[in-house]
């Protein structure tokens, strides 16, 4: 080999040299990109992953959609309503209407019903307003009482009234029983008799009075006070009037 030749051996050899030392450089430098883009695609996977896992979802925003949606709801059961109330009416049938008259005659009779009782009790009040003044306009009574006891225990009863009617009274009898101090009824303790009847005969011309002494009408010497309890009166022309216990109060 010449000298020449040698060197150019050995500048072949240095060249290939470079050049594989060049090509190495440039595998080491695209492994390290390599492993740059991969450490790169591992370091952002498990973030991205954790970021997705974790990350909350957002609810979707349905609530102009719910309202509107009921509204319209809404809005439809009403027109359906109306609808039906208003083919109901056309298509109503004779007999239908006919029910409807007796539910209202019905309700008509039940409320005459309820308010009975209340004219009723009016109509009751009115009379027994009535009833009073007839009563007052009757008679008067002036004086009604017990005397004191005599020896034999007799208690003598007075009574003494105004006629108030423009009648004559024919006859007017009485009738009471005589009560002790304590409040309790006594009775005769001879004959036995709790209530007596006296009895005034007339005629008693209206406005005029009228009435008297009824001697020993019980022997009880606890008999303190008269009580009445009813006062019947015949007038000349036949016609009665009766004062009942109650109504006593009326004419005193």
């Amino acid at each position: 080999m010449t000298e020449e030749e040698k060197k150019e051996f050995e500048e072949f050899l240095q060249w290939k040299a470079e050049k594989a030392k060049k090509q190495e450089s440039e595998n080491q430098v695209s492994e390290t990109k390599e492993e740059e883009t991969n450490g790169k695609e591992q370091t952002s996977s498990p973030v991205t992953s954790e970021v997705k896992s974790y990350a909350p979802e957002q609810p979707a925003d349905n609530t102009g959609n719910t309202t509107l949606i009921v509204i319209l709801a809404f809005v439809g059961i009403i027109f359906l309503v109306f609808l039906v109330v208003g083919l109901g009416s056309k298509n109503r049938t004779p007999s239908a209407l006919a029910e409807v008259e007796d539910s209202v005659a019905v309700a008509v009779v039940d409320d005459e019903f309820i308010s009975e009782p209340v004219v009723d009790a009016k109509q009751d009040s009115i009379a027994r307003a009535e009833r009073i003044s007839e009563v007052k306009k009757s008679i008067k009574i002036t004086s009604a009482y017990l005397g004191r006891p005599n020896s034999a225990s007799g208690v003598d009863a007075y009574f003494y009234y105004k006629n108030l009617s423009d009648k004559t009274i024919k006859y007017l009898v009485w009738e009471g029983y005589p009560m002790n101090a304590v409040g309790d009824r006594v009775s005769c303790d001879i004959r036995g008799y709790r209530d007596f009847r006296g009895k005034d005969t007339g005629p008693v011309k209206p406005g005029k009075t009228s009435g008297g002494c009824w001697n020993c009408a019980w022997y009880n010497s606890t008999a303190k006070k008269l009580i009445l309890t009813g006062i019947d009166i015949e007038y000349m022309d036949g016609t009665t009037f009766t004062i009942k216990e109650n109504e006593i109060e009326y004419v005193r």
